[in-house]
């Protein structure tokens, strides 16, 4: 709580899924941050076409602030940088009960939300509030 961050990569949950080994990620709360001139803003991000199966739930990202930040809010669960890896299957990771209360700035690139959920264990209970 109460951050000031950048610039950087900003703040990232993931990626996850690559491993059978990960544990679920429950009751993270990101509060009172300011973020300047970031690749990322507050991101979820998970790899498709992997064994993970975990659950990603109770994620509460609140009161923030981005300036300039070239991608403000992510959910990604296509995650594949560089374009090596395969899409070939959906992320098996479940996300649920995502929350972005009060977030508000400038965005670096035309899209300031960008939400993939999977195909085979879609998101659910994803807010984005005012």
């Amino acid at each position: 709580e109460n951050v000031n961050c950048g610039p950087g990569h900003g703040i990232s949950v993931g990626s996850l899924g690559k491993l059978t080994t990960e544990e679920n990620v429950a009751g993270l709360i990101v509060k009172n941050y300011t973020l300047t001139k970031t690749e990322n803003g507050v991101r979820i991000k998970t790899w498709p076409d992997e064994p993970g199966k975990i659950t990603i739930t109770d994620m509460h990202f609140e009161d923030i602030t981005m300036v300039d930040v070239m991608n403000p809010i992510i959910i990604d669960q296509e995650y594949c940088p560089w374009n090596k890896c395969s899409k070939k299957n959906p992320s098996q990771i479940k996300i649920s009960k995502v929350t972005f209360k009060n977030i508000k700035g400038t965005s670096g690139t035309i899209e300031g939300v960008t939400i993939i959920c999977s195909s085979g264990v879609p998101c659910e209970g994803v807010q984005i509030q005012l």
